[in-house]
């Protein structure tokens, strides 16, 4: 049966791409560290490991094996930090992800709102700027985005109420070619406008006002 550890150890040995430099890195000897991946992949009845003369790579099972039990781990950790909150008399916690699209006032409110109605719970809240919002909820890191995209740029099934719609207004440099473009520009040129970022891109939509070239 494998464990946390044990995928400890395989991550390790893809990185480095040897037994010897992962059990190195994991203060272990190399022979403790083949036995964890041969009992892993006995249990499993697949080679996780192509084994080479001078290194080891990943298998397809063994990127999958190690992609899957990243989320496996994950879901393990919460379960555990969960049925201690609820051993200890607490509600738990909700982790969120806003948009930083959202007004701070309205935040704030927000928050004032959530403790007043669930004093017992303890709220996270991750700003987030353009795709940041759907990264969180595909990564696990929150339950809940407020501000998201309509478009769904990750995959997964979600669950989503409208917030209201967004009009953009796109504002260029005096020196940029779409300055010198006379009255409001096409469907065609606007569809191609993204407004580029830290964290991503987002297109903007063909449904907003106006844009200005100024």
């Amino acid at each position: 049966m494998w464990s946390e550890y044990s995928l400890e150890v395989v991550d390790a040995v893809a990185r480095n791409g040897s037994f010897s430099a992962a059990a190195q890195e994991l203060h272990r000897v190399p022979s403790a560290v083949s036995y964890t991946v041969r009992q892993l992949e006995e249990w499993l009845a697949v080679p996780l490991f192509e084994r080479r003369h001078r290194d080891v790579e990943l298998t397809p099972a063994g990127v999958w094996f190690l992609q899957e039990g990243r989320s496996v781990i994950k879901k393990m950790q919460i379960t555990r930090q969960q049925c201690q909150q609820i051993a200890n008399g607490w509600r738990g916690q909700l982790s969120i992800a806003v948009d930083n699209i959202v007004k701070p006032t309205r935040m704030r409110q927000m928050i004032v709102d959530f403790y007043r109605h669930f004093d017992d719970v303890e709220l996270i809240v991750f700003q987030e700027v353009f795709n940041g919002v759907w990264d969180a909820l595909a990564d696990g890191r929150v339950e809940l985005a407020i501000g998201a995209t309509r478009s769904i740029p990750v995959g997964g099934r979600y669950a989503f109420r409208d917030m209201g719609m967004l009009s953009w207004d796109c504002v260029v440099a005096s020196h940029h070619p779409l300055a010198k473009m006379a009255g409001p520009l096409s469907d065609d040129v606007f569809a191609q406008l993204a407004v580029a970022g830290q964290r991503g891109y987002v297109t903007l939509a063909a449904e907003a006002d106006h844009v200005a070239a100024r």
